[in-house]
């Protein structure tokens, strides 16, 4: 009698223990989808702000293409006035 009083006040103590680990598993597993989320939404802000730099880069090399095609054509209208001169 005693020793299944004795067996179970320590099955209680271990299910006591293992609903309290249960609880704080539940609590690190909240806390990590949480986590999780604010990665994902971190993630998707870096990707559209790379995106973006992407266009401003693209924008930026058809300037500058654009601005060497217009300098050079200068180059060559001030070479024909010096030669016509």
């Amino acid at each position: 009698m005693e020793e299944e009083l004795r067996q179970k006040e320590e099955v209680r103590e271990q299910l006591s223990a293992a609903e309290k680990r249960g609880i704080q598993l539940s609590g690190e597993l909240e806390e990590l989808r949480t986590q999780l989320e604010m990665s994902e939404r971190q993630r998707k802000s870096a990707e559209s702000e790379m995106n973006d730099a992407a266009d401003r880069v693209s924008e930026l090399l058809a300037s500058n293409a654009s601005l060497t095609s217009a300098r050079r054509k200068l180059e060559a209208d001030m070479h024909a006035m010096q030669v016509s001169e």
